[in-house]
């Protein structure tokens, strides 16, 4: 998951403190141009981190992470973690309160180092080593690991010092760009079953718009679902099978116990989606490649 961080907010609000004209103007300011850098950042962080997951079961007790610096400068990221809970629909947020059945790895979690610098083009490594308690309850545990970049030491000035004596104030804001990957640690037996049902057609909303698919994916167990969804079309006519649809790395984290899917359809120029079947399958992402859940949905 990506994040932008923004710490600037309250510096404004205490410049604006004795002119609510100003205060006003510097917050619309920072909207716009809070909602125009994220876009924009979210295209050239620049990060790639590999694996995009990390899972800590049997006797594995130490792994290590890639990081490469595809941008053209020099980059500073710090390394810590964050526990994070999936939403329904697949977004996350910030736990601030644990709910029933919440697990987090953090506290099992060592690694090295805390901040690392890439020159453009290079890589680094980051270590990671699990110490786990002894009287560690079974089950699965999960927190996110977050790369955050570090903004140079050069990076703008304090903005009352800027604002001072002058009637003209220019602004600039450098986003905090952040990547997070899950990291798991399964302690004992445990297993997870997938069912795919209530699926539905949703036509395009303009003629230039591609129709989707939504369908809800459950879960039952105490592990977490990762895999790959394909939908391929089958004609009644007898004519070759196509794939039409592909969504992969789709999780299902514990405790959570559906997701809600909705996934484009982009079938070859000519094929029209309309009397045949859709078949459905969700497919475990490692090498098994393991029918988790699979499902059908006729089309007049």
């Amino acid at each position: 998951m990506k994040s932008f961080l923004f710490s600037f907010y309250p510096r404004f609000l205490q410049l604006g403190k004795n002119n609510s004209w100003m205060a006003l103007v510097l917050t619309a300011v920072f909207i716009f141009l809070s909602s125009t850098v994220v876009e924009q950042s979210s295209a050239q962080g620049g990060l790639q981190v590999l694996p995009t997951r990390v899972v800590f079961e049997g006797r594995t007790r130490s792994t290590q992470i890639h990081l490469l610096n595809q941008g053209k400068e020099k980059a500073t990221y710090r390394i810590s973690f964050k526990n994070m809970r999936m939403t329904e629909t697949g977004g996350y947020e910030d736990v601030k309160e644990p709910l029933p059945g919440e697990k987090f790895a953090a506290d099992f979690i060592r690694y090295s180092p805390r901040q690392i610098e890439i020159e453009p083009g290079a890589s680094q490594t980051v270590r990671l080593l699990l110490r786990k308690k002894s009287d560690l309850l079974p089950g699965e545990y999960r927190s996110h690991m977050l790369f955050s970049t570090v903004p140079p030491k050069d990076t703008g000035k304090d903005i009352e010092s800027l604002a001072s004596g002058q009637e003209n104030l220019e602004i600039s804001l450098t986003p905090i760009f952040g990547v997070t990957i899950p990291v798991i640690v399964r302690h004992g037996k445990g297993s997870a079953t997938a069912g795919i049902a209530d699926f539905q057609i949703h036509a395009p909303v303009k003629p230039e718009d591609k129709s989707s698919l939504s369908f809800n994916i459950s879960r039952q167990g105490d592990r977490s679902l990762f895999g790959d969804i394909s939908i391929k079309f089958t004609p009644q006519n007898g004519a070759e099978e196509t794939e039409v649809g592909r969504l992969n790395g789709v999780a299902v984290f514990t405790p959570n116990k559906s997701r809600k899917i909705n996934l484009f359809l982009a079938p070859p120029k000519g094929l029209e989606l309309k009397q045949g079947l859709l078949n459905i399958t969700y497919k475990d992402h490692n090498e098994s490649k393991k029918v988790l859940a699979s499902g059908q949905l006729k089309l007049p």
